[in-house]
């Protein structure tokens, strides 16, 4: 689409039609220059690596809204680059990824909110004996180190699960950002051969103009 909005008035201008010419061109570089401007805020939003640890709650499917939610760009959304991205099976795939470590990051946090519970129930049993002047039973101990042992074997997945999360999500915009700028120097290249376009044309009706 975007190669016909040039290819057109150039044609009308190769056989002469240059009033015609001229509002295609004009039409192309109107059109143009907005979607030029999309992907450029685009490319500037996907510059910005998020801060580390920043990952979107489970349950957000890896689709628009995921890929705009993450790095904000509900503006740029529009740009035909952003449903090109969405539909490479690569981008996808790492995408389908991300979506099952952010359930499973959750699922850790529940876990690791059960065991502090368990936690605070077990000290509140031993604060409970030990005021009633009643030897705490070994079982107790035992309960506490086998709890002590989950929590930290939880928090060491929590600390991989999140640098997966991080290093997906830098695969992914950094992927999204290449896309970009390739779409961009396409967009910069028709929109440049449409303003030489239209400037030649109006030069040579200024020209025909003044002939005598």
């Amino acid at each position: 689409m975007q190669e016909g909005l040039v290819a057109v008035p150039y044609a009308y201008a190769k056989i002469g039609a240059l009033d015609l010419a001229d509002e295609y061109y004009a039409k192309a570089i109107s059109i143009l220059e907005p979607l030029h401007d999309n992907v450029n805020f685009a490319i500037k939003q996907l510059k910005q690596s998020p801060e580390r640890g920043a990952v979107l709650p489970p349950g957000v499917e890896p689709n628009r809204d995921w890929f705009a939610l993450r790095w904000g760009l509900y503006t740029a959304a529009d740009a035909p680059f952003f449903s090109q991205v969405l539909t490479d099976p690569q981008f996808r795939i790492a995408a389908q990824s991300l979506q099952d470590l952010l359930v499973l990051r959750d699922q850790l946090l529940n876990s690791g909110s059960r065991v502090e519970s368990m936690r605070a129930l077990l000290t509140g049993r031993r604060v409970a004996l030990y005021r009633a002047n009643i030897e705490l039973p070994p079982q107790l101990f035992d309960e506490q180190q086998t709890l002590d042992a989950a929590s930290q074997h939880i928090d060491k997945l929590m600390q991989h699960t999140d640098n997966a999360i991080y290093n997906l999500g830098e695969h992914l915009r950094k992927q999204a950002l290449a896309s970009a700028i390739d779409h961009e120097e396409r967009l910069q290249s028709y929109l440049t051969q449409a303003r030489v376009g239209r400037a030649n044309a109006v030069n040579v009706t200024t020209a025909e103009g003044s002939t005598p």
